[in-house]
């Protein structure tokens, strides 16, 4: 899957680098994001890793409980 930030085209493991980076910063481990963003610890340590086929739907909980926005062009 490939995914645009600004204009640039980034990989699953960059945007899970970017999820790991704001979810250190607001001091949240994985098991707390995951319950908050409502999706298992599996599903989030998947996203983070780049690894796995994750929905849509589960990567935008995970975006809009960090504050972040994914942005298609």
């Amino acid at each position: 899957m490939q995914y645009v930030a600004g204009g640039v085209g980034v990989n699953q493991a960059q945007v899970g680098e970017a999820i790991v980076a704001a979810r250190k910063l607001d001091a949240l481990d994985q098991v707390t994001l995951a319950e908050l963003s409502s999706i298992s610890a599996r599903t989030l340590s998947d996203l983070e890793r780049g690894s796995g086929n994750p929905t849509l739907a589960s990567l935008l909980r995970v975006l809009d409980t960090l504050g972040l926005e994914l942005t298609v062009k």
